[in-house]
């Protein structure tokens, strides 16, 4: 009823394993052999279809907005205009939206982020746009150059932000 995809099964996992500083910790997710995932989807039949990740979606006026369908937007722009750097939507709590939209950017991205803020915001609905540009001096990512989203978000708790 949540929308939110369980699993349950005999074969299902038996532990996370997640690196902690130098050394790895396990942990059961599972309560009562069910996994409860981020993941949205729907079941009709022996059909599943996938709607994309529940921590993505935050409101905005209101709005459902999917941060994951905004960020593919910002990386398709960065390609068919030739700009480089690494641009991040993320969600702020608002007092009066709700959430904003913010572009976290790394530095040396200043240059071009009006422009690519400019092509982004004429291309999606008025509650999808983006409020304010977030330079920041160092983007968290993993090994594999994947963003992290949680520390990134720590980050920036440490900058003042317009209101």
């Amino acid at each position: 009823s949540s929308g939110l995809l369980t699993l349950a099964g005999t074969s299902l996992f038996t532990l996370y394993g997640m690196i902690e500083g130098d050394s790895v910790g396990f942990k059961d997710p599972k309560v009562n052999g069910v996994f409860v995932t981020s993941d949205r989807g729907q079941v009709k039949g022996r059909c599943l279809t996938l709607f994309g990740r529940s921590d993505d979606v935050v409101k905005v006026l209101g709005e459902n907005v999917d941060l994951a369908a905004l960020q593919a937007l910002i990386d398709s722009l960065k390609l068919e205009k030739g700009i480089e750097g690494d641009y991040y939507v993320l969600a702020r709590e608002d007092e009066r939206k709700g959430n904003k939209l913010i572009l976290v950017i790394s530095l040396d991205c200043i240059d071009a982020a009006g422009r690519l803020l400019s092509y982004f915001n004429a291309s999606v609905f008025p509650y999808e746009r983006i409020d304010e540009i977030v330079p920041v001096q160092d983007i968290p990512k993993t090994s594999l150059g994947k963003l992290e989203r949680r520390k990134l978000a720590d980050r920036l708790q440490e900058i003042p932000f317009r209101g």
